[in-house]
């Protein structure tokens, strides 16, 4: 059975969602005020959804892994694979005795993005828990002078 501290503690990881858009050297995306909506779905219970904002300049859409979408924490990314509008990559981190692991995909698009994360939460229940996280954004306009 689902602990309910278990499930605080994924979401707040999650909550703590680095926003970003993908990236590789040549993305479509523009640069710009982005707004992210995050969706999850933790061992088949829907979370209440978050909206962020951030604004992204060019040498952040440039970057390979900087502007990737990962949970908070120690974080290391592999097998990073972009082909035409998709970009896929594994995700693996970990915060205090949270930990999880997982695989991304998006397709990115000169003023949007939407991408799917597969991924298991561990190291507080002895059972691996499920989770999936929904991402959609959208260029909303420029940044803010």
């Amino acid at each position: 059975m689902f602990h309910a501290t278990y499930a605080r503690a994924a979401a707040a990881f999650i909550a703590l969602l680095s926003f970003s858009a993908p990236s590789c050297a040549a993305s479509p995306m523009q640069p710009g005020l982005w707004e992210l909506r995050v969706a999850t779905t933790i061992d088949k219970k829907e979370q209440p959804k978050m909206t962020s904002r951030e604004c992204l300049s060019q040498s952040d859409l440039d970057h390979e892994t900087k502007t990737l979408p990962r949970p908070e924490g120690d974080c290391t990314l592999s097998n990073i694979m972009t082909i035409g509008d998709r970009t896929t990559y594994d995700t693996a981190c970990k915060l205090d005795t949270l930990t999880v692991r997982g695989r991304t995909e998006l397709f990115r698009h000169s003023d949007s993005y939407d991408g799917l994360s597969d991924m298991k939460f561990g190291g507080v229940l002895p059972a691996e828990v499920p989770v999936t996280v929904v991402v959609n954004a959208k260029r909303i306009g420029d940044c803010p002078k």
